[in-house]
């Protein structure tokens, strides 16, 4: 599995999350995932590291994995369903050592609906695929599809906690692309001697209200 393809699947756990853990604030969609780091090797282990007064969270088949990623998260969703559109502010940016090499901030026009579209076109899921990491998380901070792609997360869903930051783990038994895209960054900017630490922002937040048609 790529470095892109374990941050898309990384952005859909916390989209997941996100949709399980909405606040009151200003109307729009939040992704942060920083301090993540990738190891590569055989018989990996990892866990979502210590927050707060939970201790760490190991993946489900820790010992097996031939890739792992970890870092930490921090989510909001307060887009209700709507087939409406708005102009929304949208951003998008990609870290690599603390130095960004991908940047984009625009207005668009889309609905709420199409705004978290773009989020499963990011991914690659199907809201199906989605509704059901949604309903896992709800309920289980250790998810495991027999080590192709497993999650832990921290803190807890139980008791009711607040889940819109926290500390996560992704493993997989599945081997690197040799065409990652990402990988020439890694080659280029490794520090001396430690590990490379990418880091992803996305949000969307409501700007204004599409005009009204002229009426005839």
């Amino acid at each position: 599995m790529s470095i892109a393809s374990k941050i898309t699947l990384a952005v859909a756990f916390a989209a997941g999350l996100a949709a399980t853990s909405a606040q009151a604030a200003p109307q729009g969609f939040l992704i942060d995932l920083t301090n993540m780091t990738f190891e590569r090797g055989s018989g990996l282990s990892a866990e979502a590291a210590a927050f707060g007064s939970n201790g760490p969270v190991d993946l489900l088949k820790n010992g097996t994995y031939n890739e792992t990623l970890t870092g930490d998260y921090a989510v909001f969703d307060n887009l209700p369903p709507s087939d409406e559109q708005a102009y929304w502010q949208t951003f998008i940016q990609i870290s690599l050592n603390g130095t960004p090499f991908f940047t984009a901030n625009q207005v668009v026009l889309e609905s709420q609906d199409q705004v978290f579209a773009a989020i499963l076109a990011l991914t690659g899921l199907k809201p199906l695929v989605l509704n059901i990491i949604i309903a896992a998380l709800e309920n289980h901070n250790q998810i495991s599809t027999g080590g192709i792609f497993d999650y832990a997360y921290n803190p807890p869903p139980k008791p009711p906690t607040d889940r819109s930051h926290g500390t996560f783990a992704v493993g997989s038994t599945e081997l690197g692309l040799a065409d990652d895209p990402l990988r020439v960054f890694e080659s280029v900017s490794a520090p001396p001697g430690g590990a490379n630490v990418w880091s992803l922002s996305f949000s969307a937040t409501f700007f204004a209200p599409a005009p009204e048609p002229p009426r005839c």
